[in-house]
């Protein structure tokens, strides 16, 4: 059935799939929520991602993704009605019953990413595949992305699915930073570090402050020159003969001296929004240096690594998948991932983190902030944070007045590891100044900051990054509030770290 075939208007169904009551509606689309069930291995069965399947089901066209909640907005061909879409839907497992919802904002999703097995050749880009153009190429990952144009229907699936040496298909999703723009009102602006103190982080200063670890922030770059974190920014030695215009260490990323701009194609990471800066400076401000914010590491160093431009908005699939593997391909030990993609459960990324691991390197992630259980059926998972790997820790935010989650983070007794500060905390920003912010991206850094330090206390830095990561969750400090909403039950505590004998003094 071809798509000049697709009903008109008046005969489209809206259709919401997952588990709830029971519903309907007539509107223009159907709305497939296609999500996999939490927790599974990182391929998943067949050739497609769930989106994708249900549109090769229905032999209708895939449009995109909704904003909020990440299903996927399929049109039904002609001469289908809902009897026989609740139908198909009802027989595959994950697609269970119908609810009615309003028609909500479409994020078009316009490109594929066809990962290829091992061993065989990848398409160069421009190549005709299946009709469409290959857009890029990335050889870590072995996956090359399509630009579609804005239309994936079930008969380009097929043609791909059907391709010599393709191991899966799949969107490639979208990515959101999770972070709250803070108000700038001045009471909120004080400085008060009580995340440092709450983690018990002077504690642990009084034995170890400095951390041999490089930590990449995958965000949206770092203002390298602020006189805060200036002095731990990672310099990459292949790239010391500065400007050139030349790719000295063959890497891809022409003069990247501090890291690697992946939204624009250039060797600058340098922050044009504010939310990297914020995240750099929680987990490695300089310390004891007499001006400004500490880090929870003083001296760490930060490589920075855009993936968000000035709107800090959005990103997508592949774009992380090279960021992880420019940031392990450069030894950095611990990658700060401040954001979440719902339901964006992407093999590519997923691919990465996987290679990420092999390098005994740990992905730090946050939650997103709809303040949901995301345990509970038909809530939404937070990718990459609800990756199944080992590799990976996940964080939610919590306050200081009353040690609780705060009321935006998503929490879950069995998707969320740990708990850490994320309300009202201070940290450098653009202009060489410092403001507050909140959000489980702030949670998410002070707990990378942690793996850091862990590895620069002489007891543990020969320990394996599952090893770094089990010391963490293995210390929480429990906190009543926290118990039943995170795997370990409670909050950061960096006091394993200190000797009790020794009076814990914070940096002036």
């Amino acid at each position: 059935m071809m798509l000049a075939s697709i009903c008109p208007l008046a005969r489209r169904v809206l259709l919401l799939v997952f588990a709830g009551a029971v519903c309907v509606q007539a509107a223009e689309r159907i709305i497939v929520d296609a999500r996999l069930e939490k927790r599974l291995p990182a391929q998943p069965p067949g050739k497609l991602a769930p989106a994708l399947d249900a549109t090769l089901q229905l032999n209708g066209r895939l449009l995109g993704l909704t904003q909020k909640r990440g299903q996927a907005v399929i049109e039904l061909p002609g001469g289908r009605d809902l009897s026989w879409s609740r139908t198909i839907l009802s027989a595959r497992r994950r697609f269970i019953k119908v609810e009615r919802i309003s028609d909500e904002p479409i994020d078009r999703i316009s490109q594929l990413i066809v990962l290829y097995e091992p061993a065989h050749a990848l398409p160069e880009a421009g190549q005709a595949l299946a009709d469409v153009k290959v857009r890029s190429r990335h050889l870590p990952g072995h996956y090359v992305v399509l630009d579609t144009g804005g239309r994936i229907d079930a008969f380009l699936l097929r043609r791909l699915v059907r391709l010599d040496g393709v191991r899966f298909v799949e969107p490639n999703y979208r990515y959101r930073l999770t972070a709250s723009a803070p108000p700038n009102d001045p009471d909120y602006l004080a400085d008060t570090l009580w995340g440092l103190v709450r983690i018990k982080a002077p504690a642990a200063w009084a034995v170890v402050h400095d951390s041999p670890a490089r930590v990449a922030l995958l965000d949206t770059g770092i203002h390298y020159t602020h006189p805060d974190l200036v002095d731990n920014v990672w310099e990459n030695c292949a790239e010391s003969g500065g400007q050139t215009g030349v790719d000295d260490d063959h890497n891809g990323c022409i003069d990247d001296i501090h890291g690697c701009d992946f939204v624009d194609g250039d060797g600058d990471p340098a922050d044009t929004q504010g939310h990297g800066t914020a995240v750099a400076g929680i987990v490695a401000a300089v310390g004891n240096n007499g001006q400004g914010v500490v880090g929870v590491a003083w001296h760490a160093q930060l490589i920075a690594v855009r993936i968000f431009g000035s709107s800090g908005t959005d990103t997508d699939a592949n774009m992380i998948a090279k960021a992880i593997d420019y940031a392990i391909a450069n030894h950095a030990r611990v990658l700060n991932a401040s954001w979440a993609g719902p339901n964006a459960e992407a093999l590519a990324v997923s691919d990465a983190i996987t290679r990420a691991g092999a390098s005994d390197a740990l992905l730090v992630a946050a939650v997103d902030l709809r303040g949901e259980d995301i345990d509970q059926p038909g809530n939404t998972l937070d990718f990459p944070a609800a990756y199944a790997h080992d590799n990976i820790i996940a964080v939610m935010a919590t306050t200081n007045n009353n040690e609780d989650r705060t009321a935006s983070t998503n929490y879950g007794a069995t998707s969320v590891d740990i708990g850490a500060p994320g309300d009202d905390i201070k940290s450098t920003t653009l202009g060489d100044v410092y403001t507050s912010n909140f959000g489980t991206s702030f949670a998410t850094a002070h707990v990378t900051g942690a793996v850091a330090l862990v590895w620069g206390h002489p007891a543990y830095r020969n320990k394996s990054a599952l090893e770094v990561r089990q010391l963490i969750l293995d210390h929480a400090d429990p906190v009543a509030t926290l118990s039943g909403r995170c795997v370990t039950g409670g909050r950061l505590n960096l006091d394993f770290l200190g000797q009790p004998a020794q009076t814990p003094q914070a940096p002036p």
